[in-house]
């Protein structure tokens, strides 16, 4: 899950349920440190 949501961020997909495309805030808490750290490396 933690590379899914880091690829969306990274390529700048657009959230359905937001309209707009994928940030941080969006992802679940449990995934969310996680996947920043992905996005630092």
């Amino acid at each position: 899950m933690v590379k899914f949501y880091a690829d969306k961020i990274r390529s700048g997909a657009m959230n359905q349920n937001t309209g707009a495309e994928w940030t941080l805030e969006d992802i679940p808490k449990i995934w969310r440190v996680k996947v920043e750290k992905e996005l630092k490396e």
